[in-house]
This record gives structure tokens, C-alpha cells and sequence, in this order.
């Protein structure tokens, strides 16, 4: 290719495709068989180094040793690299030589940053979405027999069953609320108690009334072997959808008054399961 010449604008393919860059030439010279090219870009107001390989592409940034005075004497207009004659490699390099190291361009990294933090954003989304799938066309037998987690039972009540408020606050049977696909804080109770009761998990079902706002409502109290867990599908998408009350500096569990201290209004009902749907019993009172 013909080297620039000082003074010239120039108009170069860049190493990403459909790039360019532009400037006007303040200086070239030649080093070890590559082409140097300091350009000022009027747009950014500064100058930039850069190499330009046999095919025309400038790359940035040149080796910082590279200077004038170490590659030589400027280049004059219209020198080619054919008219050199030297014995180079194809690649512009005596045989034996290192070319310059190229650092990945700027662009392109940022575009790859972009792409990787699109990403992220949406794999929960995904994730959501497949869950939410999953719940969609699961059976209620599937769901009872289905071993998982308490974090993923709760996220899958809540993607299968929407909110919808009873006024009678009629306790509808667990099977029937995950066949229409909706219900209140009661049915989500039903259905909760009913998975933790096919999986032996000891638990009591509570209604009471909520702490911050006096609003009346149901939830879970389970036992596992370090902890009491207050389970409310309800608030799936807040830090009390699920919560943990570990074992204390005695080595007892926390009561269940202790878990609800914060949350409800005592005394509360508490239900022992199975719960029958309607109006289920009360079996004693927590204070």
C-alpha cells in the first residue's frame, strides 16, 4: 500500500469490521517493516498512534517505543511497501522477528461488555419464565410428590396460584385452588400445609392479623432440624415470603410466638393439619 504523507486526511478500515479511522497525518515513518502513522482526529482533538498492516488496516495502540527518532526517518510521499525491497515476511517482519503486540480494541470490548451485561439482566428473567412454565402445567399430585426445596415450593405456589381475595375468606380445599389457578392467603395456607403434610414435615397453620397493617391473614409456621421457618407464599416477592429463625444460643428452637413476634398482631389461631376446607378448627392459640 502507499504510505501516507504528512498533511494528508486519511480515511482507514479499522480491525472492527465496518470502522474506520480518520485523521489527518502528522507524521509516519517505518520500523522493522510496519508502517507508524501519528494522526490528529479534529473530532476528538488529539492525536493517536497507530500501525497500518499491508492491507490497510489501522490498529491501535502502536508499541510505545516506537518512536520517530527510534524507526528512522519520515516516510515520503508516496513510498510503497513493494518499493522497499527488503526481505520481509508477508506479514510486513524480517524472519526471526516479533511483530508489535496488539492490545484488543477498545470498541470491541465495550460491545462485548454490553452484550454480557444483557445478559445478566436476563437470565433471571429466563429463569422466571421457566419456572413460571413448569408450574404452569404441573398437577397437583405432580407438585405433592415433587421433592424441592422450601424457597422452590413457594416460588412455585406463586407462579401457579395468582392473588385473588375472598371476601367470605372460605378456606378452599388445596386441589381446588391449584385447579383454578387462584385463591387468597388461606389457600395458599392449604396448599402449603398440604405439601409439608405428604412429606412428614411438622407444621402448624396460623391466622392472625398483620403487624404493620392489622389486615387479617394465614400463613405457615414449619419445624426442621435447626429451625422454625415462616412460610407465606403471599409475600413471595418480600423478604418475609420465607424466613428463617435458627436454633438460639441454648441450642432450643425459637417459639413459635418468636417467629411471629414482628409479623402479627398475638394472639394468634393456629390450625392443626390437615386442614378441612371451609372453615377449619381452631386447635389453640398462640401468644
Amino acid at each position: 500500500m502507499r504510505s501516507p504523507s504528512r498533511g494528508e486526511y486519511v480515511n482507514l478500515p479499522g480491525p472492527v469490521l465496518g470502522q474506520h479511522v480518520c485523521g489527518e497525518v502528522r507524521s509516519s515513518w517505518r520500523e522493522r517493516g510496519a508502517t507508524y502513522v501519528r494522526l490528529y482526529s479534529y473530532a476528538a482533538r488529539e492525536e493517536q498512534l497507530y500501525t497500518i498492516d499491508r492491507k490497510g488496516v489501522a490498529r491501535r495502540p502502536a508499541p510505545p517505543e516506537c518512536t520517530p527518532a527510534a524507526g528512522g526517518p519520515e516516510l515520503a510521499a508516496g513510498t510503497t511497501d513493494e518499493a522497499e525491497g527488503d526481505a520481509t515476511a508477508r506479514d510486513g517482519f524480517r524472519p526471526g522477528e516479533t511483530p508489535p503486540s496488539e492490545a484488543p480494541h477498545a470498541t470491541g470490548l465495550w460491545w462485548l461488555g454490553v452484550v454480557v451485561g444483557l445478559l445478566l439482566l436476563l437470565l433471571p428473567l429466563v429463569s422466571a419464565g421457566v419456572a413460571q412454565l413448569r408450574a404452569a402445567g404441573m398437577s397437583f399430585d405432580e407438585f405433592l410428590t415433587t421433592d424441592m426445596s422450601l424457597e422452590r415450593m413457594v416460588s412455585t405456589i406463586a407462579a401457579r396460584v395468582s392473588y385473588e381475595r375472598d371476601v367470605e375468606e372460605f378456606w378452599s380445599p388445596a386441589a381446588g385452588a391449584w385447579a383454578m389457578r387462584g385463591g387468597d392467603c388461606e389457600d395458599y395456607a392449604m396448599i402449603v400445609s398440604a405439601y409439608l403434610e405428604r412429606h412428614g414435615v411438622e407444621h402448624t397453620v396460623v391466622g392472625f392479623s398483620l403487624a404493620d397493617s392489622l389486615a387479617g391473614h394465614a400463613a405457615v409456621i414449619a419445624r426442621t432440624d435447626d429451625a422454625r421457618v415462616l412460610i407465606d407464599p403471599t409475600m413471595a416477592t418480600a423478604p418475609t415470603g420465607i424466613r428463617y429463625f435458627r436454633r438460639t444460643e441454648d441450642g432450643g428452637l425459637p417459639s413459635r410466638a418468636a417467629v411471629l413476634e414482628h409479623y402479627a398482631r398475638l394472639p394468634a389461631v393456629a390450625y392443626d393439619p390437615p386442614l378441612e376446607a371451609g372453615r377449619p378448627a381452631v386447635s389453640g392459640f398462640i401468644e
